[in-house]
Protein backbone atom coordinates (compact mmCIF):
# COMPACT_ATOMS: atom_id res chain seq x y z
CA UNK A 1 0.00 0.00 0.00
CA UNK A 2 1.42 3.46 -0.68
CA UNK A 3 1.87 5.52 2.29
CA UNK A 4 1.21 9.02 1.98
CA UNK A 5 3.49 11.74 3.28
CA UNK A 6 2.57 14.04 6.41
CA UNK A 7 2.83 17.11 3.65
CA UNK A 8 0.88 14.99 1.26
CA UNK A 9 -1.89 14.79 4.30
CA UNK A 10 -1.86 18.90 5.03
CA UNK A 11 -2.15 19.70 1.47
CA UNK A 12 -5.45 17.29 1.17
CA UNK A 13 -6.80 19.06 4.44
CA UNK A 14 -6.14 22.21 2.90
CA UNK A 15 -7.26 21.84 0.08
CA UNK A 16 -10.67 20.45 1.74
CA UNK A 17 -11.30 22.89 4.21
CA UNK A 18 -10.68 25.58 1.22
CA UNK A 19 -13.49 23.56 -0.76
CA UNK A 20 -16.06 23.58 2.37
CA UNK A 21 -15.07 26.97 3.02
CA UNK A 22 -16.30 28.04 -0.61
CA UNK A 23 -19.10 25.78 -0.56
CA UNK A 24 -20.44 27.29 2.51
CA UNK A 25 -20.02 30.59 0.90
CA UNK A 26 -22.54 29.85 -1.61
CA UNK A 27 -24.93 28.71 0.04
CA UNK A 28 -24.78 30.42 3.63
CA UNK A 29 -27.26 33.18 2.34
CA UNK A 30 -30.09 30.85 2.00
CA UNK A 31 -29.44 29.77 5.07
CA UNK A 32 -28.71 32.52 7.93
CA UNK A 33 -31.17 34.61 9.27
CA UNK A 34 -32.68 37.56 7.70
CA UNK A 35 -31.01 40.14 9.57
CA UNK A 36 -27.66 38.76 8.83
CA UNK A 37 -25.25 40.27 6.47
CA UNK A 38 -22.63 39.78 4.13
CA UNK A 39 -20.23 42.23 3.07
CA UNK A 40 -18.24 41.75 -0.51
CA UNK A 41 -14.94 43.34 -1.70
CA UNK A 42 -12.34 43.00 -3.92
CA UNK A 43 -8.84 43.97 -5.11
CA UNK A 44 -7.28 43.43 -9.04
CA UNK A 45 -3.75 44.75 -9.37
CA UNK A 46 -2.13 44.62 -12.43
CA UNK A 47 1.71 45.94 -12.63
CA UNK A 48 3.99 45.90 -15.35
CA UNK A 49 7.73 45.56 -13.92
CA UNK A 50 11.47 45.56 -14.46
CA UNK A 51 13.89 44.23 -12.43
CA UNK A 52 17.91 43.49 -12.70
CA UNK A 53 19.13 40.13 -13.38
CA UNK A 54 21.75 40.14 -10.32
CA UNK A 55 22.33 37.31 -7.98
CA UNK A 56 20.34 38.68 -5.31
CA UNK A 57 17.21 37.57 -3.30
CA UNK A 58 15.45 40.15 -4.36
CA UNK A 59 15.49 39.49 -8.10
CA UNK A 60 12.53 39.31 -9.51
CA UNK A 61 11.53 37.11 -12.20
CA UNK A 62 15.12 36.37 -13.06
CA UNK A 63 15.26 39.89 -14.48
CA UNK A 64 12.46 39.32 -17.08
CA UNK A 65 10.20 42.31 -17.69
CA UNK A 66 6.65 42.02 -17.90
CA UNK A 67 3.43 41.93 -16.68
CA UNK A 68 1.85 40.59 -13.76
CA UNK A 69 -1.63 40.69 -12.10
CA UNK A 70 -3.19 39.85 -8.72
CA UNK A 71 -6.59 39.49 -7.82
CA UNK A 72 -8.07 39.41 -4.46
CA UNK A 73 -11.08 38.60 -2.82
CA UNK A 74 -12.83 39.58 0.56
CA UNK A 75 -16.22 38.14 2.20
CA UNK A 76 -17.51 38.73 5.60
CA UNK A 77 -20.69 37.11 7.19
CA UNK A 78 -22.58 38.87 9.94
CA UNK A 79 -24.06 36.01 11.46
CA UNK A 80 -25.62 38.10 14.43
CA UNK A 81 -24.74 40.76 16.25
CA UNK A 82 -22.19 38.75 18.25
CA UNK A 83 -20.40 36.61 15.26
CA UNK A 84 -19.21 36.70 11.99
CA UNK A 85 -17.04 35.02 9.32
CA UNK A 86 -14.30 36.58 7.34
CA UNK A 87 -13.27 34.85 4.00
CA UNK A 88 -10.10 36.26 2.12
CA UNK A 89 -8.80 34.35 -1.36
CA UNK A 90 -6.14 35.64 -3.85
CA UNK A 91 -5.13 34.55 -7.35
CA UNK A 92 -1.76 35.17 -8.66
CA UNK A 93 -1.13 35.42 -12.35
CA UNK A 94 -4.34 34.23 -12.63
CA UNK A 95 -3.19 30.42 -11.33
CA UNK A 96 -2.57 29.05 -7.92
CA UNK A 97 -5.78 30.01 -5.93
CA UNK A 98 -5.17 30.38 -2.12
CA UNK A 99 -7.55 29.98 0.87
CA UNK A 100 -5.34 33.13 2.79
CA UNK A 101 -7.65 33.74 5.45
CA UNK A 102 -10.57 32.04 7.37
CA UNK A 103 -11.80 32.80 10.20
CA UNK A 104 -14.66 32.96 13.38
CA UNK A 105 -14.79 36.30 15.42
CA UNK A 106 -17.25 35.96 18.25
CA UNK A 107 -17.50 39.83 20.35
CA UNK A 108 -17.60 38.54 24.50
CA UNK A 109 -18.02 42.25 25.19
CA UNK A 110 -18.69 44.37 22.55
CA UNK A 111 -15.75 46.24 21.25
CA UNK A 112 -13.74 45.33 24.52
CA UNK A 113 -13.13 41.89 24.14
CA UNK A 114 -13.46 39.94 21.18
CA UNK A 115 -11.94 36.06 19.97
CA UNK A 116 -11.13 35.29 16.65
CA UNK A 117 -10.32 31.31 15.70
CA UNK A 118 -9.03 30.03 12.79
CA UNK A 119 -6.40 31.34 10.48
CA UNK A 120 -5.49 35.37 10.24
CA UNK A 121 -2.97 38.34 9.64
CA UNK A 122 -0.69 37.95 12.19
CA UNK A 123 -1.14 41.38 14.55
CA UNK A 124 2.61 42.68 14.07
CA UNK A 125 3.61 46.22 13.50
CA UNK A 126 1.49 48.80 11.50
CA UNK A 127 1.48 47.53 7.81
CA UNK A 128 -0.07 44.48 8.12
CA UNK A 129 -3.81 46.37 7.81
CA UNK A 130 -2.37 48.74 4.74
CA UNK A 131 -0.36 45.83 3.06
CA UNK A 132 -2.95 45.70 -0.32
CA UNK A 133 -2.29 48.02 -2.98
CA UNK A 134 -4.42 50.72 -2.52
CA UNK A 135 -3.12 51.41 0.79
CA UNK A 136 0.49 50.56 0.32
CA UNK A 137 2.27 54.09 -0.74
CA UNK A 138 4.91 52.29 -3.08
CA UNK A 139 5.38 48.89 -4.68
CA UNK A 140 6.55 46.09 -2.19
CA UNK A 141 6.49 45.49 1.53
CA UNK A 142 9.11 46.87 3.79
CA UNK A 143 12.87 45.44 3.58
CA UNK A 144 12.01 42.76 5.86
CA UNK A 145 8.93 41.13 4.90
CA UNK A 146 10.92 40.53 1.58
CA UNK A 147 14.96 39.91 1.78
CA UNK A 148 15.08 35.72 2.89
CA UNK A 149 18.37 35.18 4.70
CA UNK A 150 19.98 32.00 4.50
CA UNK A 151 18.17 30.58 7.24
CA UNK A 152 15.40 27.51 6.16
CA UNK A 153 12.68 26.12 7.89
CA UNK A 154 13.35 22.48 6.39
CA UNK A 155 17.42 22.21 7.07
CA UNK A 156 20.07 23.89 9.46
CA UNK A 157 23.74 25.50 8.48
CA UNK A 158 26.53 22.63 9.25
CA UNK A 159 28.64 25.33 10.78
CA UNK A 160 29.24 29.25 10.75
CA UNK A 161 31.52 28.89 7.60
CA UNK A 162 28.92 27.15 5.64
CA UNK A 163 26.15 30.15 6.83
CA UNK A 164 28.81 32.74 5.96
CA UNK A 165 29.75 30.94 2.36
CA UNK A 166 25.68 31.16 1.56
CA UNK A 167 25.95 34.96 2.08
CA UNK A 168 23.98 37.20 -0.36
CA UNK A 169 22.99 33.74 -2.46
CA UNK A 170 19.86 34.11 -5.25
CA UNK A 171 18.24 31.05 -4.13
CA UNK A 172 16.70 30.96 -1.97
CA UNK A 173 13.38 30.14 -2.21
CA UNK A 174 13.06 28.36 1.00
CA UNK A 175 14.90 31.09 2.75
CA UNK A 176 13.14 32.83 5.49
CA UNK A 177 12.47 36.62 6.32
CA UNK A 178 12.26 38.60 9.45
CA UNK A 179 8.52 37.98 9.04
CA UNK A 180 6.72 36.16 6.12
CA UNK A 181 5.73 38.08 3.22
CA UNK A 182 2.00 36.30 3.90
CA UNK A 183 2.13 36.31 7.57
CA UNK A 184 -1.06 34.56 8.02
CA UNK A 185 -1.43 32.41 10.72
CA UNK A 186 -3.28 29.67 12.13
CA UNK A 187 -4.72 30.00 16.24
CA UNK A 188 -6.69 31.79 18.34
CA UNK A 189 -6.73 35.41 19.74
CA UNK A 190 -8.41 38.20 21.59
CA UNK A 191 -8.05 41.49 20.87
CA UNK A 192 -10.37 44.64 22.11
CA UNK A 193 -10.06 48.09 22.82
CA UNK A 194 -9.92 49.78 26.08
CA UNK A 195 -10.44 53.39 25.68
CA UNK A 196 -7.02 54.59 23.77
CA UNK A 197 -5.70 51.33 24.31
CA UNK A 198 -6.16 48.08 21.52
CA UNK A 199 -4.85 44.77 22.01
CA UNK A 200 -3.74 41.19 20.52
CA UNK A 201 -3.14 38.49 22.61
CA UNK A 202 -2.91 34.74 21.33
CA UNK A 203 -1.57 31.29 20.39
CA UNK A 204 -1.02 30.12 16.81
CA UNK A 205 1.14 27.14 15.32
CA UNK A 206 4.90 27.94 13.73
CA UNK A 207 6.94 31.50 13.76
CA UNK A 208 6.39 34.77 12.04
CA UNK A 209 9.05 33.77 10.01
CA UNK A 210 7.99 30.29 9.23
CA UNK A 211 3.20 30.22 9.80
CA UNK A 212 2.12 26.93 9.29
CA UNK A 213 -1.33 25.82 8.66
CA UNK A 214 -0.69 22.91 10.79
CA UNK A 215 1.92 22.76 13.97
CA UNK A 216 5.56 21.33 13.30
CA UNK A 217 6.44 21.52 16.66
CA UNK A 218 5.22 20.80 20.40
CA UNK A 219 4.75 24.51 21.21
CA UNK A 220 2.37 26.92 19.87
CA UNK A 221 3.83 30.30 19.10
CA UNK A 222 3.05 32.71 21.35
CA UNK A 223 1.82 36.50 20.40
CA UNK A 224 1.16 39.87 21.29
CA UNK A 225 0.12 43.78 20.35
CA UNK A 226 -0.34 46.88 21.96
CA UNK A 227 -0.89 50.02 20.49
CA UNK A 228 -2.45 53.57 21.85
CA UNK A 229 -3.93 56.62 20.65
CA UNK A 230 -2.06 59.30 22.89
CA UNK A 231 -3.41 62.13 20.70
CA UNK A 232 -5.34 63.02 17.62
CA UNK A 233 -3.05 62.04 14.74
CA UNK A 234 -0.46 59.90 16.34
CA UNK A 235 -0.33 55.95 17.34
CA UNK A 236 2.21 54.17 19.17
CA UNK A 237 2.32 50.69 19.09
CA UNK A 238 4.43 47.19 20.50
CA UNK A 239 4.89 43.86 19.35
CA UNK A 240 6.44 40.10 19.96
CA UNK A 241 6.27 36.46 18.85
CA UNK A 242 7.70 33.78 19.88
CA UNK A 243 7.85 30.09 17.96
CA UNK A 244 9.32 27.50 16.37
CA UNK A 245 10.39 27.88 12.90
CA UNK A 246 11.68 25.05 12.14
CA UNK A 247 9.93 22.00 10.38
CA UNK A 248 10.55 18.79 12.86
CA UNK A 249 9.37 16.10 9.92
CA UNK A 250 12.76 17.69 7.78
CA UNK A 251 14.74 17.79 11.06
CA UNK A 252 16.82 15.16 12.22
CA UNK A 253 15.78 14.41 16.20
CA UNK A 254 18.83 14.54 17.61
CA UNK A 255 19.20 18.44 16.79
CA UNK A 256 15.75 19.04 18.77
CA UNK A 257 14.19 21.26 16.44
CA UNK A 258 11.24 21.98 19.14
CA UNK A 259 13.46 23.60 21.65
CA UNK A 260 14.99 26.29 18.87
CA UNK A 261 12.46 29.46 18.35
CA UNK A 262 12.60 32.82 16.66
CA UNK A 263 12.10 35.33 19.30
CA UNK A 264 10.66 38.90 17.43
CA UNK A 265 10.20 42.24 18.83
CA UNK A 266 8.91 45.43 17.40
CA UNK A 267 7.65 48.97 18.29
CA UNK A 268 6.21 51.35 15.18
CA UNK A 269 4.73 54.56 14.74
CA UNK A 270 1.79 56.35 12.51
CA UNK A 271 1.72 60.10 12.32
CA UNK A 272 -0.85 62.06 9.95
CA UNK A 273 -1.33 65.96 9.94
CA UNK A 274 -2.78 67.81 7.01
CA UNK A 275 -1.76 66.38 3.42
CA UNK A 276 1.03 64.21 5.20
CA UNK A 277 1.03 60.56 6.56
CA UNK A 278 4.06 58.71 8.14
CA UNK A 279 4.75 55.18 9.27
CA UNK A 280 7.73 53.65 10.85
CA UNK A 281 8.35 50.60 11.69
CA UNK A 282 11.29 48.44 13.87
CA UNK A 283 11.72 44.97 14.32
CA UNK A 284 14.21 42.88 16.08
CA UNK A 285 14.63 38.81 15.76
CA UNK A 286 17.02 36.55 17.37
CA UNK A 287 16.85 32.74 15.84
CA UNK A 288 18.17 29.82 17.56
CA UNK A 289 19.94 26.98 15.46
CA UNK A 290 20.87 23.89 16.51
CA UNK A 291 24.67 23.56 15.37
CA UNK A 292 25.40 27.32 16.23
CA UNK A 293 27.29 28.36 19.69
CA UNK A 294 25.35 31.46 19.32
CA UNK A 295 21.75 32.99 18.48
CA UNK A 296 21.67 34.99 14.89
CA UNK A 297 20.44 38.51 15.00
CA UNK A 298 18.73 40.80 12.83
CA UNK A 299 17.52 44.34 13.67
CA UNK A 300 15.46 46.50 11.08
CA UNK A 301 13.67 49.77 10.37
CA UNK A 302 10.90 51.23 8.00
CA UNK A 303 10.31 54.33 7.39
CA UNK A 304 7.78 55.79 4.67
CA UNK A 305 6.09 59.16 4.11
CA UNK A 306 3.08 60.14 1.83
CA UNK A 307 2.55 63.83 0.64
CA UNK A 308 -0.88 64.65 -1.22
CA UNK A 309 0.03 67.71 -3.74
CA UNK A 310 -3.27 67.65 -4.89
CA UNK A 311 -6.62 65.76 -3.82
CA UNK A 312 -5.75 63.24 -6.14
CA UNK A 313 -1.72 63.16 -6.85
CA UNK A 314 0.26 62.11 -4.03
CA UNK A 315 4.11 61.33 -3.93
CA UNK A 316 5.66 59.00 -1.51
CA UNK A 317 8.53 57.30 -0.58
CA UNK A 318 9.94 54.17 1.85
CA UNK A 319 13.56 53.76 3.20
CA UNK A 320 14.23 50.46 5.10
CA UNK A 321 17.86 48.55 6.58
CA UNK A 322 18.10 45.55 8.04
CA UNK A 323 21.34 44.73 9.85
CA UNK A 324 22.69 41.58 10.75
CA UNK A 325 24.99 40.15 14.25
CA UNK A 326 28.19 38.98 13.76
CA UNK A 327 29.07 35.64 14.75
CA UNK A 328 32.78 33.89 14.32
CA UNK A 329 34.88 33.65 11.10
CA UNK A 330 38.07 31.63 12.03
CA UNK A 331 38.78 30.01 8.38
CA UNK A 332 38.45 33.71 6.86
CA UNK A 333 35.91 32.13 4.50
CA UNK A 334 36.27 35.58 2.21
CA UNK A 335 39.91 36.20 2.57
CA UNK A 336 39.08 39.69 3.75
CA UNK A 337 41.15 39.71 7.29
CA UNK A 338 38.21 39.78 9.25
CA UNK A 339 37.67 37.21 12.28
CA UNK A 340 33.66 37.79 12.69
CA UNK A 341 31.77 38.49 10.16
CA UNK A 342 27.69 39.53 10.08
CA UNK A 343 26.32 36.35 9.03
CA UNK A 344 24.23 38.02 6.50
CA UNK A 345 25.51 41.17 4.48
CA UNK A 346 23.78 44.26 5.68
CA UNK A 347 21.33 46.23 2.92
CA UNK A 348 19.17 48.61 2.30
CA UNK A 349 16.17 49.89 0.17
CA UNK A 350 14.92 53.06 -0.81
CA UNK A 351 11.71 53.22 -2.66
CA UNK A 352 9.93 56.38 -3.97
CA UNK A 353 6.15 56.17 -5.90
CA UNK A 354 4.21 59.04 -7.77
CA UNK A 355 -0.01 58.21 -7.15
CA UNK A 356 -2.94 59.54 -9.15
CA UNK A 357 -6.40 58.34 -8.20
CA UNK A 358 -8.14 57.48 -11.09
CA UNK A 359 -11.48 57.96 -9.20
CA UNK A 360 -12.84 56.84 -5.78
CA UNK A 361 -11.65 53.12 -6.87
CA UNK A 362 -9.03 53.03 -9.19
CA UNK A 363 -5.55 53.91 -8.43
CA UNK A 364 -2.27 54.41 -10.63
CA UNK A 365 1.20 54.65 -9.25
CA UNK A 366 4.63 54.65 -10.99
CA UNK A 367 7.51 53.18 -8.54
CA UNK A 368 11.20 53.16 -8.52
CA UNK A 369 12.97 50.60 -6.20
CA UNK A 370 16.84 50.64 -5.26
CA UNK A 371 18.34 48.01 -3.04
CA UNK A 372 21.90 47.91 -1.78
CA UNK A 373 24.20 45.02 -0.42
CA UNK A 374 26.60 46.19 1.88
CA UNK A 375 28.71 43.29 -0.20
CA UNK A 376 31.93 43.04 -2.21
CA UNK A 377 29.79 43.24 -5.62
CA UNK A 378 26.72 44.80 -5.06
CA UNK A 379 23.74 43.07 -7.56
CA UNK A 380 21.84 44.46 -9.91
CA UNK A 381 18.43 43.83 -8.54
CA UNK A 382 16.62 47.39 -8.41
CA UNK A 383 13.44 47.60 -9.77
CA UNK A 384 10.75 49.94 -11.67
CA UNK A 385 7.03 48.92 -11.45
CA UNK A 386 3.84 50.95 -13.26
CA UNK A 387 0.77 49.84 -11.17
CA UNK A 388 -2.99 49.84 -11.72
CA UNK A 389 -5.59 49.05 -9.10
CA UNK A 390 -9.07 49.13 -9.32
CA UNK A 391 -11.05 47.89 -6.70
CA UNK A 392 -14.35 48.31 -4.38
Amino acid sequence: MKRISKTQKAKTLQKFAASCFLFAFCFFPFMIKAQSAINVGGIVTAHYLDGGDGASPLRHNDGLPGFEWVGDLFLNVRVSDEASVFLELETWRGIDVRLYSGSLTYKISGDRLKVEAGKFVAPFGNFQPRRFAPHNFVYGYPLFYEYRTALTANSVPRSRETLLGARGGANRDDGLALIARQAYISGAQFFGKLGPFGYNLGLANGALCNPTTVSEGKQPMVFGRLHAQPAIGLTLGASAASGIYLNRQNIAPDLQPDKHRQNLFGVDLEYSRGYLVFFGEGAFSRWQSPRLGESLEAMAFSAELRYKIMPRLFIAARYGRINFSKISDAQDVDADGQLTEPWEFPLWRLESALGYNLSRHALLKAVWQLNRTDAPHDPADNLAAIQMTVFY
